[in-house]
């Protein structure tokens, strides 16, 4: 966990993902990863000089974007490892600014991030005079739920949902920090993921 740049380089973007979160999502991967597990299914993104430069254009380009597709429910960061560079992943969130992309009649993009770091080692650095630890903590601050934990090829299990070993959890990390309701409690008010969903359906606003 350190600061190496103002803003991560971008190692990819898909605007309309499935498989990073609940609902259709498009999600950001930063570049810069320091676990390196094992059969990790994006490799590439751990050195974190992989990828595009975040310029004007292209943040230009991901606002409209993530804007044109009102059938989104949210964003996801992922890896690389988003908590590599916390300032600057929390620099590039600021940037985009979600809840510019919606009006007040529509539902907020939420936000997902997948880290290898578990809840514990994060709580850790928040607890530290780390020097990262404010970043650290307004990311989670801004996070809705949070995949954490790295993956474990020994424990790798396809049918679980947004994860992919059985060490990892989802954490609700904004509500867990005000520790104003139980991480479970709090996954059960999101909405429930249909694994049937016709892929098109959901693009067309669920017609």
């Amino acid at each position: 966990m350190k600061s190496l740049a103002t803003y991560p380089r971008i190692a990819g973007i898909n605007y309309e993902s499935m498989n990073d979160g609940n609902g259709m999502r498009a999600v950001i991967y930063v570049s810069g990863c320091p676990h390196h597990c094992p059969q990790c299914h994006n490799p590439e993104s751990h050195d974190p000089a992989y990828g595009e430069e975040l310029t004007p254009d292209l943040l230009t380009t991901i606002r409209k974007e993530i804007a044109d597709r009102p059938f989104l429910q949210g964003l996801t960061l992922s890896g690389g490892e988003p908590f590599f560079q916390p300032q600057a992943t929390f620099n590039l969130l600021n940037l985009l600014n979600l809840s510019a992309l919606r009006s007040k009649d529509e539902p907020p993009l939420n936000l997902w991030i997948y880290t290898g770091y578990t809840w514990e080692e994060l709580m850790g650095v928040l607890s530290s005079n780390h020097p990262e630890r404010e970043a650290v903590f307004q990311l989670l601050n801004h996070t809705d739920c949070l995949v954490e934990g790295r993956f474990e090829i020994a424990k790798r299990d396809i049918t679980l949902a947004h994860r992919g070993s059985s060490n990892q959890r989802i954490i609700a990390a904004k509500i867990s920090l005000n520790g104003s309701q139980s991480c479970a409690e709090a996954l059960t008010d999101l909405p429930p993921v249909d694994l049937s969903m016709d892929y098109d359906a959901v693009k067309n606003g669920g017609k």
